[in-house]
């Protein structure tokens, strides 16, 4: 377990939005979090750095996180009281019966600056999806967020998907795949896709994401629901900070880059070749529903699922 303390991020990068108000009748909290550290998470990090939990009467202490999954299991177990992880998996953990609910936002894909795209190796006589039939396609994971995009992706491109063999490789393994010739395809997410194609080695030929929508919340921060329940201020608390941080961070993400290269670990000149990934500032229904729909049709979920019945009652 690892006790944050603040990151000093430079002078120039004074926060300067009103701190969050600790009321007078509200106590000191302290709150663990399980935290993985993709570049969406900035707001999260860079509250840290400006003391605005602190601020806020938030003790945090931070359990760096390999997952999503790992997360959700440390929240619904009271190892931590909240977590990051794409919205599918908190959805499946939802219906399931786990004490989960969603109490902020996370981060936005957008069409524009795809985070994720089918490659192919560079010399690859494949150009369209329609050419992938009967090929091997590698994903994350057979049943996470890129397959079901890849699924919703080759079904709206007329590819018969029981024809296409998915298989699990780590992203840090699949242009090294691809060259080997061991796989026709891979879906792969940034930093890993302009990494790859810095070298030349790959070319992306199809955005899976966009057949889910063109602009939608994949990812959430999440919480115990029993325990957000149990210290509802504390939770407001909580959202209210990221809610204030993701403002000043989607407005100067590019001079935030060493920020983001300590906690992702991932190199600036890395960073400065990716996507711009800013968090949605709100919570907004319209914006999850897609990806729930999408999940549903494609059975990743057990049942439809309206984004208000994932929502902590009241949050930003």
């Amino acid at each position: 377990m690892l006790r944050v303390r603040p990151i000093v991020v430079g002078i120039a990068l004074l926060l300067t939005l009103a701190p969050v108000a600790v009321p007078a009748q509200s106590a000191r909290m302290a709150i663990t979090v399980s935290a993985v550290a993709p570049t969406d998470t900035l707001p999260f990090y860079y509250a840290i750095g400006q003391g605005m939990f602190e601020r806020a009467g938030l003790d945090l202490t931070v359990i760096p996180s390999t997952s999503g999954a790992t997360s959700i299991l440390a929240v619904s177990g009271g190892a931590a009281q909240f977590g990051y992880a794409n919205a599918i998996s908190v959805t499946q953990a939802f219906l399931k019966g786990l004490p989960i609910a969603i109490a902020a936002p996370g981060g936005a894909y957008d069409t524009a600056a795809p985070n994720a795209q089918i490659a192919v190796a560079s010399d690859s006589p494949l150009h369209t999806a329609k050419e992938l039939e009967g090929k091997t396609i590698s994903v994350t994971g057979l049943h996470d967020l890129l397959s079901l995009g890849t699924r919703a992706w080759l079904d709206k491109s007329g590819v018969d998907a029981t024809t296409v063999k998915f298989v699990e490789i780590s992203p840090a393994s699949m242009a090294a795949a691809l060259a080997q010739k061991r796989i026709d395809a891979a879906v792969m997410y940034e930093p890993f896709l302009s990494a790859a194609m810095a070298t030349g080695s790959v070319r992306p030929i199809g955005k899976p994401y966009d057949a889910i929508a063109p602009h939608f919340m994949p990812s959430v921060w999440f919480g115990n629901s029993a325990w957000m329940t149990e210290h509802r201020d504390a939770t407001m608390r909580f959202a209210q900070v990221l809610f204030q941080a993701q403002a000043y961070t989607n407005a100067h993400y590019a001079e935030l880059i060493p920020l983001i290269a300590d906690f992702s670990k991932l190199t600036p000149d890395v960073l400065r070749m990716t996507p711009v990934v800013k968090v949605f500032p709100t919570l907004q229904g319209a914006m999850l529903q897609p990806l729930l729909d999408t999940g549903a049709k494609y059975k990743e979920l057990s049942r439809p699922v309206r984004a208000q019945e994932l929502f902590f009652p009241g949050v930003p």
